[in-house]
């Protein structure tokens, strides 16, 4: 990232050399020829070393905007906002103004600009553990990142929310969900937000295997049921502490790989597994982390599980998730693990409520060269 920022600033030279950028501390702005650059922050200075400066919270940056900014507003006076997204991290906005938004606010994990940088179809299954193992503290951490990932994605994308204890659930609000994927639509993601918020710590171990072969048969239900395209993107999405049993535990790992082996091979072995590893209290076991590592590598000859095709698997990644941890940054951007199939062709959001303006609009993003995007 910081190249990146370093390599955007060096264009940045080229259109203000010896121009000085503007800090203040965070107050009402009426500028309407100068744009923000959230968290990149920076005191009196040219612009390219106002980008590489420490970040500090209390103030944004100000400084000249982009010539394409003021003329696209002269061209179209209709035009209410203009962001810009890069992938590097930095983000404008024109004209410049306060925040409205609580918190934080990472541009890289809302629909229009997931959808934009990996536009294929997503089938995604979301898999939280609420067995014995997870603390309240686990649990919370695992719930709010199931509804960080929810508002990642859009109505081109198919998604289901499990939850694995003793056995699995599904959401009960709307009896397919038991069988299929639905549509990312806003009426399936408020269901299932609101499923997500219910989800309660169970007294029963947590049976692993179960969750991922529930997941699998939704993964195939869907594919069988609807029109398939080669190039959707399918994945399974594990929270979870990464604990098994006491007694069997070995044999807890070897029932779960021989299920992702046995279940991924009727799908070509096309199914990728991310997992998130819930830290309990700053400390997760290295037996825990290795597990939720071979799931999401799908190493099933490390448990003496052999293979059922000949085709390679896809190979998922393990991250650790804490308290402390940005869950927009780290979950929110899940997507990149998935294969990039940039297009150069303008997308269309359906029209929402901005958290930085006033009503709703519409807002479309139309890709360009290097990742980066405008609106």
């Amino acid at each position: 990232m910081k190249e990146g920022l370093y390599s955007s600033a060096a264009m940045l030279e080229s259109f203000w050399t010896e121009r000085k950028c503007l800090v203040e501390n965070l107050q009402p702005y009426t500028y309407w020829d100068f744009f923000i650059v959230q968290t990149i922050y920076a005191k009196h200075m040219p612009e390219a070393q106002c980008l590489r400066a420490p970040v500090d919270l209390s103030v944004i940056c100000l400084f000249p905007t982009p010539p394409v900014l003021a003329d696209n507003l002269k061209s179209n006076p209709g035009i209410k906002w203009q962001y810009f997204s890069s992938e590097e991290g930095i983000f404008t906005v024109f004209p410049a103004h306060k925040f409205r938004c609580k918190g934080s606010y990472e541009h890289r994990s809302r629909p229009i600009y997931v959808s934009t940088v990996r536009p294929q179809s997503k089938h995604i299954v979301v898999i939280l553990d609420h067995g014995a193992s997870v603390t309240d503290t686990q649990l919370q951490i695992a719930k709010d990142a199931a509804q960080v990932i929810l508002s990642a994605i859009d109505e081109h994308d198919k998604i289901s929310m499990l939850t694995v204890a003793d056995t699995v659930r599904t959401c009960s609000l709307d009896q397919c969900y038991k069988t299929f994927l639905s549509p990312a639509t806003s009426e399936t993601k408020r269901k299932m937000s609101t499923f997500v918020s219910s989800v309660k710590s169970l007294d029963s171990p947590t049976q692993h295997a179960v969750g991922f072969q529930k997941a699998f048969q939704l993964i195939r239900s869907t594919n069988n049921s609807t029109k398939f395209q080669a190039n959707t993107d399918m994945v399974i999405i594990y929270l979870s502490a990464g604990i098994t049993s006491k007694d069997s535990s070995e044999e807890d790992k070897k029932a779960t790989l021989r299920v992702i082996s046995e279940e991924n091979s009727f799908l070509n072995n096309s199914v990728m597994i991310l997992t998130y590893a819930l830290m309990n209290d700053g400390v997760t076991g290295l037996k825990e982390l290795a597990f939720l590592r071979d799931l999401a590598e799908q190493n099933s000859g490390k448990y003496g599980v052999l293979d059922r095709t000949a085709l390679p698997v896809i190979k998922g990644s393990m991250m650790v998730l804490n308290q402390l941890s940005n869950l927009e940054t780290t979950v929110g951007r899940f997507y990149t693990n998935l294969p990039n199939r940039m297009i150069d062709e303008a997308v269309f959001s359906l029209p929402f409520s901005d958290e930085m303006g006033d009503g709703e609009f519409r807002e479309n993003f139309l890709l360009k060269e290097g990742g980066k995007k405008w609106t």
